[in-house]
């Protein structure tokens, strides 16, 4: 079979054409991905070889369009001219350079958007040096800012489910990020019945990721201190970065389960006519309501402000066990405190009888004297016909005595309980003549005795002196008595040459002055 001269024309220049093609090749390189961060400056290199020189090299660069999948070119260089194309993202924001003293380019973005992640395109054609084409894929990254709130309502521990306590939201995250809970430093996870995270993401036209998450929490009475915070993880350039949000404390309320209640003032012993101020205080938060009463009359509401009640010018009848009370609304339990409260008191001293006697011969006469107070109870009694007026002398010893004892044990903070003293005085041996026995009480002088005792007057009991008018036959005599504090006292009897007829006497119980 023959065939055409013009055929074997043809099938040897396609043969010589296969043959150039095969033996013709240019050799690229690019990455496959360059990282950014948003707004920064991308570079993307497009290296290419030759195996034979070019006379013309066509260089062009496309972008692939997201929508679609197109291709677009952004770009196009040759030997004689090179130029950025109108009407795209690009126009403005790119430049192609030589990379030094490689064959190859660089093709470097400015202000880079999220739009732009996305393919690159590099194609280089050498004509009859070769074709070559390669892409490098751009990922943009930024930042999220990590916004933690927590709930303003306080979060009861009587709650039976977990409730929501606090929020975290990653905004303007490119690419999605990845929320972590923490209580302290102590990393939180899903726990059925005690811990639930909910979470939202959201991506923006824009392009950026928000994730929304909720912390759902089962408190108890130890998160009244805890710190709660979230951890935002994303991926950077330089790999996996973390950022965490500011603590916050969230607000537990809790049942009152102890009650305190003290004196707030005054300091140290309380006596009649002082303001005493009473302070309560609970554990539970919020601090629940008080209602102050007595033991002996808990119906009585005292009239008291918010957690202070104040006593006015207190007496004796005020003493006793107070009692600070709270209701737990949601539990309906009542925890009550309660405190001793005592009034000291110091009363004048009573001499009986008050006013003046007079004796005949033979008769007889008990004479008492009583100090009454919250600490000590002195009483002192005489019998007798012609000793009386001791009476009132021990009285005054006894003023002064009981003042200075108070004193001490006020300076020292000791109180002991009450004690009381008794002193008999009885006449031996009474002279058979007829003795008349006159007592004068003096209230100023008791008063006084009373005043310096407790007001520790340094002038001791001897300076207490007390007299005795008799009357035998036309003379009088007249007796001085100086007694001291815890000394026996003795009243003698005088004839009437001044002579010591007998001794009559009695010895003082209960404390004495060293």
């Amino acid at each position: 079979m023959a065939f055409p001269k013009n055929s074997f024309i043809l099938v040897f220049l396609l043969d010589c054409y296969l043959r150039w093609n095969a033996w013709a090749k240019v050799d690229m390189t690019m990455k496959e991905s360059v990282e950014v961060y948003l707004g920064d400056i991308a570079d993307i290199p497009c290296q290419f070889v030759f195996n034979e020189q070019a006379r013309v090299v066509m260089i062009q660069w496309f972008v692939r369009n997201p929508g679609n999948g197109s291709r677009e070119r952004i770009y196009y260089r040759d030997n004689t001219e090179q130029k950025v194309d109108d009407g795209t993202e690009y126009t403005g924001r790119i430049t192609v350079s030589d990379i030094g003293d490689q064959e190859g380019v660089l093709l470097t973005i400015q202000d880079v958007q999220l739009t732009d992640e996305r393919e690159f395109f590099c194609q280089v054609n050498g004509m009859a040096a070769g074709s070559g084409e390669g892409k490098t894929h751009l990922r943009v990254f930024d930042p999220p800012e990590a916004v933690i709130e927590g709930v303003l309502a306080g979060i009861s521990v009587t709650n039976e489910l977990p409730s929501r306590i606090v929020s975290c939201e990653a905004r303007n995250s490119f690419s999605k990020p990845n929320i972590t809970w923490y209580r302290d430093s102590s990393p939180l996870t899903p726990t059925h019945g005690q811990i639930n995270v909910v979470t939202l993401v959201t991506c923006e036209s824009s392009g950026f990721y928000t994730v929304h998450s909720e912390l759902e929490y089962k408190v108890a009475k130890e998160d009244k201190d805890a710190l709660f915070s979230c951890e935002v993880s994303y991926y950077v350039p330089e790999g996996l970065r973390t950022a965490r949000s500011k603590v916050i404390n969230i607000t537990v309320h809790f049942p009152t389960t102890i009650i305190e209640l003290w004196k707030e003032s005054p300091q140290g012993l309380v006596k009649e006519g002082d303001t005493v101020e009473l302070r309560c205080q609970g554990d539970g938060n919020p601090p629940p309501h008080f209602t102050f009463n007595r033991e002996q009359e808990q119906e009585t509401a005292l009239e008291a402000s918010d957690d202070t009640l104040v006593l006015r010018e207190v007496i004796r009848g005020d003493s006793g066990v107070y009692q600070c009370r709270s209701l737990d609304l949601d539990t309906y339990e009542q925890v009550t405190g309660d405190m001793q409260l005592t009034i000291h008191y110091l009363d004048p001293a009573v001499v009986v009888p008050k006013d003046s006697e007079i004796l005949l011969k033979g008769e007889s006469l008990t004479a008492t004297c009583n100090a009454l107070s919250s600490i000590i109870h002195y009483q002192y009694i005489a019998e007798g016909n012609g000793v009386i007026i001791v009476v009132i002398i021990l009285c005054i010893l006894l003023l002064a005595i009981l003042g200075s004892v108070l004193y001490f044990l006020h300076k020292k903070g000791k109180i002991p309980c009450g004690r009381s003293g008794k002193q008999d005085i009885i006449k031996e041996n009474p002279n058979k003549d007829d003795i008349v026995v006159e007592t004068k009480t003096n209230t100023k002088t008791e008063d006084a005795g009373l005043l310096k005792g407790v007001n520790g007057d340094k002038n001791g009991p001897s300076d207490q002196i007390g007299s005795v008018d008799r009357s035998l036959g036309k003379e009088d005599i007249k007796l001085m008595f100086g007694v001291e504090a815890g000394t026996r006292v003795v009243d003698r009897q005088l004839d009437s040459c001044g002579q010591g007829a007998g001794d009559i006497g009695g010895q003082r119980e209960g404390p004495t002055s060293p």
